[in-house]
């Protein structure tokens, strides 16, 4: 019978040193996604962004309420810069332009591509839209297709985008540049 209580009571114990581990857990499931996290999860591909984010401190722009609809280059598209370049963009002196960047790569608002597909019919054939950092995307359709392009006339076709609650996320494999 003492045994029988002291296993009990041992049982209580670990549950109750348990359940707060539990409960934390259950709190950071029921977290809203955000683009942030959809990055951070979609990981390794967006290791590269996730990493020069947190160097420009934006991740606040992309935990934050938006909506913002991101063009988000994948690791790959960082391989056309010369090795150490990405190291060196995350040094202090080089956040601006890392801002500037990463900023470069998105627009306000949740653009799906029928919204696209609709402004730039209404527009005549190129539909612009400012970045949140200095800068503007242009939007065609050619070949049935959706496509960014930026101010050096580099256009690549959109796909299917990842809605989250605070924005869209199109995944690229080029970088946009100004």
């Amino acid at each position: 019978m003492k045994r029988s209580v002291l296993q009990l009571i041992a049982i209580l114990l670990l549950g109750l040193a348990v359940y707060p581990a539990f409960a934390q857990s259950v709190l950071k499931e029921q977290k809203s996604p955000t683009i942030m996290k959809f990055l951070v999860d979609a990981s390794p591909e967006y290791t590269t962004m996730v990493k020069l984010i947190n160097a420009a401190s934006l991740t606040e722009t992309f935990e934050s309420p938006g909506p913002v609809t991101m063009f988000a280059p994948v690791n790959k598209a960082f391989d056309v810069f010369a090795a150490g370049t990405v190291e060196n963009w995350q040094k202090p002196e080089m956040i601006d332009s890392v801002k500037r960047m990463l900023t470069y790569h998105v627009i306000a608002g949740n653009w799906t591509i029928n919204d696209l597909e609709q402004q730039i019919k209404a527009a005549g054939g190129e539909f612009g839209v400012p970045t949140i950092g200095a800068g503007k995307l242009f939007f065609v359709k050619e070949h049935g297709s959706v496509m960014v392009k930026d101010q050096r006339g580099f256009k690549t076709a959109l796909g299917v985008p990842v809605v989250q609650p605070n924005g869209t996320v199109y995944r690229m494999d080029k970088i946009l540049l100004r």
